[in-house]
């Protein structure tokens, strides 16, 4: 009897042993999981969402100052329509638009002197009107990011841009690929991309012949 009862008693002892170690591992593994939770959660100051263009590189809270490289003019007129984002910079030389219609290139358009370029019908407030019933008075802009990338923007438009034939996002910048195309409503003109690669060194030059001189 003093047997089975002494071995009753190291069974339960056993048993709320190891009951205590899995409650134990299970507290620890809770524990583990919160600190990865909370790595995965809390981001480092400069962090931007997936959503936003600048999501793979580290963002610096300095908000640019794009008075000092737009004409205050433009920014007054094109203030109520678009607001600049911060993260803007002056593009390299050498970037336009080829305008497409059908199989044919009928315009090119530079866009390398300002950090961004507005697209519509409204001609005294757009950068580039554009005569076609379907498109709004602002549609969409065209805007550089100061780590070389450019974007598109649909501004609330009625009748939507499509980059890539993908109907964007209303205000959502949406990255344009050198020899991507924007289609803006209805239109069928297709305003491809393209950039010059030696059209920054002939600017580099303009301007050190204009030092010597």
């Amino acid at each position: 009897y003093q047997r089975r009862v002494h071995g009753m008693l190291k069974f339960r002892c056993l048993a709320k042993v190891d009951g205590m170690d899995q409650v134990q591992s299970a507290q620890q593994a809770a524990a583990d999981w919160s600190k990865v939770t909370l790595m995965k959660t809390v981001q480092p100051i400069g962090f931007v969402p997936s959503s936003q263009p600048f999501a793979s590189t580290a963002v610096s809270s300095t908000t640019v100052d794009v008075s000092s490289m737009i004409n205050p003019n433009k920014l007054q007129a094109q203030s109520s329509f678009f607001k600049c984002p911060d993260w803007v910079g002056m593009p390299a030389k050498g970037f336009f638009l080829e305008v497409h219609k059908g199989t044919e290139v009928i315009d090119h358009i530079n866009v390398d002197d300002s950090p961004y370029f507005l697209f519509g019908r409204q001609a005294n407030v757009v950068d580039f009107p554009i005569e076609h019933p379907s498109l709004s008075r602002v549609h969409f802009a065209l805007v550089h990011h100061r780590n070389g990338n450019v974007f598109v923007i649909d501004l609330g438009s009625a009748h939507g841009t499509a980059v890539a034939d993908k109907r964007l996002e209303k205000n959502k910048p949406t990255k344009l690929e050198i020899g991507g195309a924007v289609v803006a409503g209805a239109s069928t003109r297709r305003y491809v991309l393209r950039r010059d690669p030696a059209a920054q060194q002939r600017h580099r030059e303009r301007i050190q012949q204009r030092r010597l001189d």
